[in-house]
C-alpha cells in the first residue's frame, strides 16, 4: 500500500522556488558550466518532489525520496510519535511522525498524507508498537 508524503505550502514554495531559480539561469545563460550545475539540481528537486512516499508491503516499510531509499522491518518498530521537528528527513511537511525502530532505537521522520490509515496498517503488522498520546488521539479522532 502506498502513502505519498504530505506537502506543506512552505515546502512547495521552497522546492518550486529553488527549481525556478535554477531553471531560469540555466535556460538563459550562455555559460555552459552554470547549465551543468543547475540542471542536475533541478532534476534532483523534481525527483524528490514527485517520488517522496512510503510503501507498506511484505512486513516492510519502504521509504523513498528521490535517490534515497530505506527499508524498515515493521516488526522492529518500537514507537510512533507525532512531531514537528526540523530535522532533515524524507518528509515534505512539518506534520510528521517519528518512528523509533531497530535494536539501537534508530529514528526515522516521515509525513504520510493519510496518517491514520498509515498507522493502522503498521499496527496490523505489529500490534506491539507504542503510540504516544498525540498519535492515540489522532487515531481516536477518525473513529
Amino acid at each position: 500500500m502506498y502513502f505519498p508524503s504530505k506537502k506543506d505550502f512552505w515546502m512547495t514554495v521552497l522546492i518550486w522556488g529553488t527549481m525556478l531559480v535554477c531553471f531560469l539561469p540555466a535556460m538563459f545563460s550562455q555559460d555552459f558550466i552554470a547549465f551543468l550545475i543547475f540542471i542536475p539540481v533541478l532534476f534532483l528537486l523534481v525527483w524528490i518532489w514527485f517520488s517522496t512516499g512510503y510503501f507498506i508491503e511484505n512486513s516492510m516499510l519502504l521509504i523513498r525520496s528521490g535517490p534515497l531509499r530505506k527499508k524498515v522491518n515493521i516488526r522492529g518498530i518500537k514507537k510512533i510519535r507525532r512531531t514537528r521537528t526540523l530535522l532533515s528527513s524524507p518528509a515534505l511537511s512539518f506534520d510528521r511522525l517519528e518512528i523509533t525502530h531497530g535494536r539501537f532505537g534508530d529514528h526515522l521522520v516521515i509525513s504520510p498524507v493519510r496518517k491514520q490509515e498509515f498507522i493502522k496498517q503498521l499496527l496490523k503488522e505489529n500490534d506491539q508498537i507504542e503510540l504516544d498520546a498525540k498519535v492515540k488521539s489522532l487515531l481516536e479522532s477518525e473513529d
